[in-house]
């Protein structure tokens, strides 16, 4: 079993050997029930699992929309942590927003300086 995001990139001779099935991403409308899904696996073997509530806000679910699935587990996890780091015990819309620029300023290249010696 293998994955990958470019099946093209594969020599010839190993594709081959696999079975290929395309999984779509999924859309908008599906987002919110994978967020509930994701939570409760975090949440269920995370350390700050047993501080927050079983079920994620439906409002808040519904932010993650847009997401890929990797990225929104590194969300959630940034989301909780700022929930933490605000003393609250629950993921709050402003939560994942801060998540989402905290995410947005680590995947922005940095400009390219070029310097002499």
């Amino acid at each position: 079993i293998a994955t990958c995001n470019d099946a093209g990139a594969i020599e010839p001779a190993m594709r081959s050997r696999f079975a290929e099935f395309v999984i779509c991403a999924p859309t908008d409308s599906q987002m919110p029930a994978i967020a509930h899904s994701v939570y409760r696996t975090r949440r269920a073997h995370a350390s700050w699992g047993v501080a927050f509530p079983e079920r994620l806000a439906d409002q808040v679910a519904n932010e993650f929309k847009g997401c890929t699935p990797r990225e929104l587990a590194g969300l959630i996890e940034a989301a909780a942590a700022h929930a933490a780091s605000c003393r609250r015990t629950q993921i709050q819309v402003s939560d994942v927003q801060a998540a989402r620029e905290a995410y947005a300023r680590r995947t922005t290249p940095a400009p390219q300086r070029v310097g002499f010696i």
